[in-house]
């Protein structure tokens, strides 16, 4: 069974929805962290430029030669752009991105203390 062609769509709208309501909660410190394989879709972009008014520093991990979003990015963002085409290498490229800065994050808040196997 095949679900409605535009419900993926529709899902995308309400998530930014959510993230924007957020928005007004956000600070100049925070971080918006975006992930797109090709840098195209248009409610991560609007979610970007959000960020941007509110001067937070946005992380932006694409793909496929970065897109619309890796052209909005300003010197104080990151750009992490995978280059290749195919959404699936981007993806797993995405996830060791996300792995290192998950592991710096916690070796910032936490120490460098010896994990205990």
């Amino acid at each position: 069974r095949q679900p409605p062609e535009n419900s993926e769509q529709e899902e995308s709208n309400i998530l930014l929805e959510i993230l924007l309501g957020l928005a007004v909660e956000f600070w100049k410190r925070d971080v918006l962290v975006v992930l797109s394989s090709n840098g195209r879709a248009a409610n991560l972009v609007r979610a970007a430029e959000a960020a941007q008014e509110r001067e937070m520093v946005v992380i932006g991990l694409t793909g496929a030669g970065g897109g619309e979003l890796g052209r909005l990015l300003r010197d104080t963002d990151v750009h992490v752009c995978v280059p290749h085409e195919r959404p699936t290498r981007v993806h797993e490229c995405h996830q060791l991105v996300l792995h290192v800065l998950c592991d710096n994050l916690d070796q910032q808040l936490l120490g460098d203390e010896e994990i205990a196997t």
